[in-house]
């Protein structure tokens, strides 16, 4: 079960001046394999920034009953509902069902105190992840990479 959400705040282009693009062209002409070595055979050509969320249910132990590992994660579903914020909570019966395997909610996101994952055990575990994601600044969330045989221009 996964619930994803991603903030694009903006892309930025990366254009070398004209002076590094020509040292780099005349070491490239001079010595390839060197030049690969040092440089790799790409670069920066874009930096997305922005913020990612997600929210990862996960199961164990399920049974290989077809019937009841269905019945299983459609309480598992509506637990994972409950804590992102919905009103539709297990009963104690449902409750006994699902603790009979192991299932886990977690919010990752692009801030360092997520990238492990937060486990939410209520909805207001899940409101301060969110919290938390909101009032972080946006960062490096991808990179383009290209060619350098494309930055020079013969």
């Amino acid at each position: 079960m996964l619930v994803n959400f991603r903030y694009l705040d903006r892309k930025g282009v990366y254009r070398p001046p004209f002076e590094e693009k020509r040292v780099l062209d005349k070491e490239m002409q001079e010595n390839p394999e060197l030049f690969e070595l040092k440089y790799g055979n790409e670069y920066v050509e874009s930096i997305h920034i922005g913020k990612q969320f997600f929210i990862i249910g996960a199961m164990r132990n399920m049974p290989t009953d077809v019937y009841a590992a269905s019945e299983i994660k459609k309480l598992a579903e509506k637990h994972m509902h409950t804590l992102l914020g919905g009103d539709n909570k297990l009963s104690l019966e449902e409750m006994e069902v699902l603790n009979k395997v192991w299932f886990e909610v977690k919010s990752f996101s692009t801030l360092k105190v997520h990238h492990n994952g937060i486990v939410l055990n209520t909805p207001e575990d899940y409101a301060a992840a969110v919290q938390d994601f909101n009032d972080a600044e946006a960062s490096a969330i991808h990179l383009e990479y290209i060619p350098f045989d494309h930055m020079i221009q013969n």
